[in-house]
C-alpha cells in the first residue's frame, strides 16, 4: 500500500505536495531530485497516486481503488514511467526516442485519470 505515511525523510516534500493537491495549486511539473535510493521514485508514485486516487480527498492516496493499485504496478494508462536503458558499452541511456514518444502520449486525452502523469527515472542519463 502505498500512502504519504509510508514515505520516510521527505515530510517537508510530502507536505508541500499533499497541499498544493489539498487546495487546488498544482504546478504543471514537479523536479525531484538528490542521491540514488532515497525514494525519489516511491514520491513521484505516491503523488500520482494522490491525483487520481478514487477515495475522498483527505485518505488520498488509499492505495486500495483501482488506480492506486494499477500505479503502484506501473501499468496505469495515464502514468508514464520512462526509465533508461543499458547501452551496448553498459552505460545507462535515456533515449531522445523514448522523450518523443513520452511527448506524443502526453498529447493524447487522458483515458480513465484525472491527471495524465509522467515520471522519468535518472533523467541524468538522457542522451
Amino acid at each position: 500500500m502505498s500512502t504519504w505515511e509510508a514515505i520516510v525523510g521527505h515530510a517537508w516534500a510530502v507536505d508541500m505536495l499533499a497541499s498544493g493537491l489539498a487546495n487546488g495549486r498544482l504546478g504543471h511539473a514537479y523536479l525531484i531530485t538528490g542521491p540514488e535510493q532515497v525514494g525519489k521514485t516511491t514520491l513521484a508514485r505516491t503523488f500520482a497516486q494522490a491525483l487520481n486516487c478514487e477515495a475522498p480527498e483527505a485518505e488520498r492516496p488509499c492505495g486500495q481503488c483501482r488506480p492506486c493499485k494499477l500505479i503502484a504496478t506501473d501499468r496505469h494508462p495515464d502514468v508514464k514511467f520512462v526509465s533508461p536503458e543499458v547501452s551496448g558499452r553498459g552505460k545507462l541511456t535515456l533515449k531522445i526516442e523514448a522523450i518523443r514518444q513520452l511527448q506524443q502520449d502526453l498529447t493524447l486525452s487522458a483515458y480513465e485519470a484525472r491527471y495524465k502523469v509522467a515520471i522519468l527515472e535518472r533523467f541524468d542519463a538522457a542522451t
